[in-house]
């Protein structure tokens, strides 16, 4: 039955849609034309047959799935039912399979990394055809065929209007570096045809790949002012990794999370199924998986997603030498890229491009990869940079592997950026879901301000926008730093908290706050936080800092009103101040977790008891919502806010 409810659970909140979001966008804009690089398989595909025909055959017609699911309802009802009761998982995917062969069959490669049928880009690789005022005026609308619309729709006006943005049209199913050659045709010519010296880039996930590998093989180019990649997919994408291996394991929990942040849901559900994990998708996936592989199995594109560390030993175990020789010796030169990256890269900055990547960390891959990640891109294949184990981090008095005068260890202690393709100019967001920037304020407003202004020239321009932070997505509700320090960082002169409802629509009132590991104690707010406002309450020192300790703090909450009101979270803090702790070698690495309520209250054993069923989450929000209650009551409040 709790299979069951979390099923129905995920369809409800895919169907709720995302909320509106405000843009920021900054005033002293640069008016150079923009081209959009989208993420993966945005671009429509077509087939030309030899008597003629002309056949779209990506993307999806919406409207023939939903024929098909109805064509087969009794089928497809008869395989979720046997599906969720794990007596055949195959039958499902087995119907699901044969339709995505019928749907997409013609997207097939061949050994060698060909393409099976004549199948291109919609559109030509030319200024005129990727203009968006162009294509808006042939379909009729400002939405169709043109990529990442959230992002970019502010952005437009913001440089002149549709006439200076460009779409970049590919064969998502080629390699990085001839989807490069590509785009370096694209640049040259929005600059021949508009007369600009330069354009800016903003890129995602797939199109910061794709765009790294331009900047990597043309670094000498100075056709652009400033690119923007943000969650990029530079060194490879877990998902591309997990579904080759069939090691796709659905983290029910990551998932959700990953819902949230996409609706900006403020109702918390997840907690609701904590402990549940999806196994029969899990199978169902399982069977599913080979007709996809069947598909996109010599696809360039996902052999150039698979990491670095991973490469040679699934192309040995995948493709044969002989049949996939062009294949093998396309992805070879692409991970040869990948290995120098961070040098090309900073040649083209020293030509006067601005290279500035935003990146997901510090969750799991939704799939199965147990690496810090943005659920589907690892935040070292994003960045470069060294990351701990996931759950891990470095043991306290770690000092970055590349001396220098700035810091560039993240406050959680998980990330190294000090060998970053670019430690300077990468900007790392803890709990930032991939493809979720602009639902993000924080990640947004940079995105924005790093694309169109000359304003950040560095990690260290602007103390707002520091090169570690938390996501500030509202579905996290709440968030909390020290005065005096950046983001994520406690300093000997921290005199106060600030706490940040990132609430749209609810008060919230803070009803605890627990410093763990951190020798500071924060006052409790006396009233509650309206919608986007913050608060700053007092702090009291009990104990000498030891710089390079890693502590965090618990803020639990209630929201007033909301349908969940009930909620807690934690963040990361590195000491900046005091000796340095003595960093032991021989446990270079320690857990990350800190001690939950209940552990606190009961000890490890009932907490572990309460997690195994799924209940842990629903007991701790019962004890904050009691203390809440309580704490009100004696504080002259009137019920939960």
């Amino acid at each position: 039955m709790k299979k069951i409810i979390s099923v129905l659970l995920c369809v409800i909140l895919v169907t709720i849609g995302l909320a509106p979001c405000a843009s920021a966008i900054p005033e002293n804009c640069e008016q150079y034309p923009v081209i959009v690089v989208p993420g993966y398989s945005a671009s429509p595909l077509i087939y030309y047959g030899e008597d003629g025909t002309r056949e779209h055959v990506w993307g999806l017609d919406m409207d023939e799935i939903l024929s098909r699911v109805l064509g087969n309802i009794a089928g497809v009802l008869k395989g979720l039912g046997l599906a969720i009761t794990e007596i055949d998982p195959a039958y499902l995917a087995d119907l699901v399979g044969g339709n995505f062969e019928d749907l997409v069959g013609k997207l097939k490669f061949n050994p060698d990394g060909t393409s099976k049928y004549n199948v291109q880009p919609l559109f030509d690789c030319t200024a005129e055809a990727t203009n968006a005022a162009n294509i808006a005026a042939e379909y009729g609308d400002e939405t169709s065929y043109q990529w990442e619309t959230d992002i970019i729709g502010a952005i437009r006006e913001a440089v002149g209007g549709m006439e200076k943005f460009y779409n970049f049209n590919c064969d998502f199913r080629m390699g990085a570096v001839a989807n490069a050659h590509r785009l370096r045709k694209l640049i040259e010519d929005v600059v021949a045809t508009t007369g600009y010296e330069k354009v800016n880039l903003i890129a995602i996930s797939h199109g910061g790949q794709v765009s790294a590998t331009y900047l990597n093989l043309y670094a000498e180019d100075t056709l652009v002012n400033n690119a923007v990649l943000t969650v990029p997919a530079i060194g490879g994408a877990a998902l591309a990794y997990d579904i080759l291996t069939n090691n796709i394991v659905f983290d029910e929990l990551t998932l959700l999370y990953f819902v949230e942040n996409g609706m900006v849901l403020e109702e918390d559900f997840h907690i609701l199924v904590e402990a549940q994990q999806l196994g029969f998708l899990d199978a169902l996936l399982e069977n599913l998986v080979p007709y996809v592989i069947d598909i996109i199995g010599y696809w360039g594109s996902i052999w150039d997603f698979v990491p670095l560390k991973y490469y040679e030993d699934l192309k040995k175990e995948m493709l044969d030498p002989v049949e996939s020789a062009n294949l093998i010796a396309a992805s070879d030169a692409m991970h040869a890229l990948m290995a120098n990256m961070g040098e090309r890269l900073a040649v083209a900055q020293d030509n006067g491009t601005g290279i500035y990547i935003i990146a997901g960390s510090g969750v799991p891959a939704v799939t199965g990869l147990q690496e810090n990640s943005d659920g589907i891109i690892t935040t070292e294949a994003s960045t470069g940079a060294l990351c701990a184990p996931y759950g891990q981090r470095f043991a306290d008095g770690y000092t970055q592997a590349v001396a220098g005068e700035n810091y560039h260890v993240s406050p959680s202690m998980e990330i190294d950026a000090s060998v970053a393709y670019l430690p300077d100019h990468t900007w790392f967001v803890d709990g930032l879901f991939h493809g979720m920037t602009y639902w993000d304020e924080y990640s947004r407003e940079l995105m924005y301000i790093l694309l169109l202004t000359e304003d950040i020239d560095s990690v260290w321009s602007d103390p707002v926008y520091p090169q570690f932070h938390s996501a500030t997505n509202a579905c996290y509700s709440v968030h909390g730093a020290f005065n005096g320090a950046t983001d994520g960082y406690l300093t000997a002169d921290a005199d106060s908290f600030t706490i940040t409802n990132l609430s749209k629509e609810y008060p919230l009132r803070v009803t605890s706050i627990t410093a763990y590991s951190l020798p500071v104690q924060i006052t409790l707010p006396k009233k509650s936080i309206a919608p986007g406002e913050s608060v700053t309450v007092p702090v009291q020192w009990t104990g000498e800092p030891t710089a390079l300790a890693k502590g965090s703090i618990r803020i639990g909450y209630t929201l007033c009103g909301n349908l969940t009101p009930v909620g807690s979270r934690t963040l990361d803090f590195t000491v900046r101040s005091g000796e340095n702790a003595v960093f032991d070698a021989q446990n270079a690495m320690c857990d990350m977790n800190d001690p939950t309520l209940t552990e606190i209250m009961l000890g490890a054993e009932t907490a572990a008891f309460l997690e195994r069923f799924g209940l842990l989450g629903v007991f701790e929000n019962l004890f904050i919502l009691i203390k809440t209650m309580f704490v009100n009551i004696t504080s002259g409040f009137d019920g939960i806010c």
